[in-house]
């Protein structure tokens, strides 16, 4: 992997944090709230950290050449989607394009 995926994987983790880790006041949306299951605040912000080490682990093992990445960029990716669904947003709909695309490439790299 290059190291400008690897600074994508980066940059896509860290954007978790800066999406569900305010508590939303000034979106034009709530983080922190699931529609079947109402406030799921501190499981939300619990799943982001996850994706995000999971997604800047995986970019920065990419860019020096970890042979590890691609499992570890599919697991961001389905942290990063059951998190998408748990407080699911129309905003949040090209962040589940980009956790596909990632998933299926990094599978793809598994063999």
């Amino acid at each position: 992997m290059g190291w400008l995926l690897g600074a994508f994987l980066v940059a896509h983790g860290l954007l978790h944090l800066a999406v569900w880790v305010p508590n939303g006041e000034e979106l034009p949306y709530d983080p922190g709230r699931s529609v079947a299951l109402g406030n799921v605040r501190a499981l939300a912000v619990g799943l982001a950290a996850l994706a995000a080490t999971l997604f800047v682990a995986a970019g920065v093992g990419g860019i020096v050449g970890a042979p590890w990445w691609p499992g570890v960029t599919v697991a961001g990716s389905v942290t990063s989607l059951v998190l998408i669904a748990l407080t699911f947003s129309p905003w949040f709909l090209a962040g589940v394009a980009i956790d596909v695309a990632l998933g299926v490439f990094a599978w793809q790299e598994l063999g």
